[in-house]
């Protein structure tokens, strides 16, 4: 085994990321980064009135301090990690947020809630912020291309083992740590990189992402302060790489930034599971063209085990998911309930109990794994209809999602507009919102302004 003496910090995994996390951020990628922001804002504030967010605010205010960051639940005050914990868990609670689907991972509930807290810490302006959640994105991407779909086909939660890897990173360049104290702050936090897919009926996938910002804070402030990490948690041998996978090293280092994977990270159309994305596509496809009450038999087709493990697998649980959250990877529930009201929005899954038309067509859906060239790159679909009158259509969805470039600016703010509008939040707040955004002398501090009353903010960062 190599000591700390024998290992060049320039031939590490960490190393290189080190290098890249104090890189400049080009103006494409910062702007991909405000818009995936402002995302991830309107997904926590309709998440508000979730029992797993109610919950989250609860333990947080009760049990993890008071201190100086704010949350997306609308109070300022919290510890950072309690403000981590808060802030995670509405980003994810809805199942709404980004994915990278190559990587199957998600970057909105690791890297923005650690990068909020330690900005709230430094007083960081929200340049600063964006720029530093834009540098955890790409190292999300590129750790979730690299070994991301081979974690969780061994049952690991990606967006949580690598997320905290992501999360340090945007962390740490806002503590603007030299080099070799963010190769401390990945050794500590990748050797507590954990989340299993072992959710079940539970909420954990949300604790899974907290616990994963919680971790990168905390390695970034002890590296800050002098504490010692490995530095090959990754690929050292009894790193990442060896315990989770039996695998040896990762592609070629300088692919890291070259080119920048974030800008595929895709957009949720629907607040469900991203394997069903393409699958309520087709649904509502399907809707147009048959009534519910005529359909014979419906198929489905999904393009991996791993997929139907999500959404299709136990069939019972999926035909008749206990709780609204559960509903959110219920392929089954979900494509009866699109079928019977010709719309699948975040009030679909309000009321989850089954009524007559839903327990009619149930039982005449099925699910299959099929062969999709695009996959894993992106998450197609296909769902073969058959009427009563033995009539028979086939419709496809190739599973494109929308990015957050900016020529897709409109869309993100419609859903943000959307999602703010399901809360019953005022209309006036998602303006000031996008204008706080937009400004280039505005600090975090700002943003909490903006979410908590309809008085302009102020912008200005404090000196």
């Amino acid at each position: 085994m190599s000591t700390a003496s024998e290992i060049n910090r320039s031939d590490s995994i960490s190393g290189a990321i080190a290098d890249f996390a104090v890189a400049p951020v080009s103006r494409e990628a910062f702007e991909l980064a405000r818009i995936r922001l402002l995302d991830a804002i309107g997904i926590a504030l309709a998440a508000r009135n979730t029992p797993q967010a109610q919950s989250a605010i609860a333990g947080a205010t009760s049990f993890m301090g008071e201190g100086l960051c704010g949350s997306l639940d609308g109070v300022v005050g919290h510890s950072p990690y309690g403000a981590a914990f808060i802030n995670s868990t509405l980003i994810h609670a809805l199942d709404f947020d980004d994915t990278y689907p190559t990587g199957a991972i998600h970057t909105h509930p690791t890297v923005i809630p650690a990068a909020l807290a330690i900005s709230d810490m430094k007083g960081a302006s929200l340049p600063d912020l964006i720029e530093a959640t834009a540098v955890g994105a790409e190292v999300a991407c590129w750790l979730g291309k690299a070994i991301g779909r081979d974690l969780q086909d061994r049952g690991f939660h990606t967006s949580a083992v690598l997320g905290s890897l992501a999360a340090v990173v945007a962390a740490a360049r806002l503590l603007k740590l030299d080099r070799e104290k963010i190769v401390d702050a990945i050794g500590l936090v990748g050797t507590v990189g954990a989340g299993t897919w072992q959710f079940e009926e539970s909420w954990v996938k949300n604790w899974n992402v907290a616990v994963a910002a919680q971790s990168a804070i905390g390695a970034a402030i002890a590296a800050s302060k002098g504490f010692k990490g490995p530095l090959q948690p990754i690929e050292g041998q009894y790193g990442l790489l060896a315990t989770h996978l039996d695998a040896g090293r990762l592609a070629d280092t300088s692919t890291l930034g070259d080119p920048w994977l974030s800008a595929d990270i895709s957009m949720k159309r629907y607040g469900c599971c991203h394997f069903l994305q393409s699958v309520v596509s087709c649904t509502l496809e399907a809707a147009s063209s048959f009534r519910a009450s005529d359909i014979e038999a419906v198929t489905i087709k999904l393009p991996s085990e791993l997929a139907m493990r999500c959404v299709a697998l136990p069939i019972e649980a999926r035909k008749a998911p206990e709780n609204s959250y559960r509903a959110r990877f219920a392929g089954h529930w979900l494509v009866a309930r699109g079928l019977v009201d010709g719309d699948v929005n975040l009030r679909t899954f309000d009321e989850v109990s089954l009524d007559g038309p839903l327990v009619d067509i149930l039982d005449r859906i099925n699910f299959q794994i099929s062969d999709f060239a695009s996959y894993p790159a992106n998450w197609p679909a296909e769902m073969e209809v058959t009427a009563k009158d033995g009539t028979r259509r086939t419709f496809h969805n190739d599973g494109r999602a929308s990015t957050f470039a900016k020529s897709n600016l409109h869309a993100v703010e419609d859903k943000f507009r959307q999602n703010i509008g399901y809360i019953g939040l005022n209309v006036t707040m998602a303006e000031q919102i996008f204008d706080v955004l937009e400004r280039p002398d505005a600090g975090v501090a700002a943003l909490w302004v903006a979410l908590n009353t309809d008085t302009p903010p102020s912008f200005k960062v404090e000196e």
